[in-house]
């Protein structure tokens, strides 16, 4: 978990304790709310809640199909330091699909360029959670499918011991984003412009706005921008 100011921490998740003692709302930047955010903030270093981060590759226009990314050896790169930093990886069974057994494969034959090798290396090391009600099965021995409630699933993922979780997709992250279960975004923007496929959140109403705060972005040599957004 990043350890941030701790008055971004709170928001409307705000226990019902902190709600009596500060007041559900206040004004933005005042003492009560500061203090509420930092109460909360303690509240979750102690229960040892697990970070949520949604990472992902998209375009200008904002189509998010992998087929129309950049994906050079500093991309790989970026990512391979992403996934040092988490446990556990969620996917759909569609996304599941596209990276199992490929990755695997290049994990076992060090078949691609070097940093993808490495990519592949990492990501075969975590366990992986596939979210399917029609994968029967996986060869794959660090994956486990979950056919339960994706939310109530999450939920106790987030409660467990362990390093941050990456999820990755469109369909899955979209409905936690919808659920507000996503702590952390990872957009990295390639200089492309699409013009077609598919956007993220397709489909998925968010009951407000969402407003987040970029704490750190990156320039790579090919154009692309990494940047990094935690939820207020």
């Amino acid at each position: 978990m990043y350890l941030t100011n701790p008055a971004l921490m709170l928001g409307q998740n705000a226990t019902p304790m902190v709600r009596e003692k500060y007041g559900q709302k206040g004004k933005k930047g005042t003492i009560a709310e500061s203090m509420a955010r930092l109460w909360y903030f303690l509240q979750t270093l102690v229960r040892g809640m697990r970070n949520v981060i949604f990472a992902i590759n998209i375009t200008l226009d904002g189509c998010c199909d992998h087929t129309k990314q950049l994906a050079d050896d500093e991309t790989h790169e970026y990512f391979t330091q992403l996934l040092r930093e988490v446990d556990l990886l969620v996917f759909g069974r569609k996304t599941y699909q596209l990276m199992v057994p490929f990755w695997p494969d290049v994990a076992k034959n060090q078949s691609e360029t070097k940093a993808m090798n490495e990519f592949a290396q990492t990501f075969d090391s975590i366990n992986k959670i596939v979210f399917s009600r029609s994968l029967d099965s996986s060869e794959d021995r660090n994956t486990k499918i979950v056919r339960s409630d994706l939310r109530g699933e999450i939920l106790k993922l987030k409660q467990e011991q362990g390093k941050s979780i990456l999820v990755g997709g469109v369909s899955v992250p979209s409905q936690l984003i919808e659920l507000g279960l996503i702590d952390e975004y990872r957009f990295v923007v390639g200089p492309i412009v699409a013009g077609e496929g598919r956007r993220l959140l397709e489909g998925v109403s968010l009951p407000e706005r969402l407003q987040l705060k970029l704490v750190e972005s990156k320039i790579f040599k090919s154009g692309c921008v990494a940047l990094r957004y935690l939820k207020q």
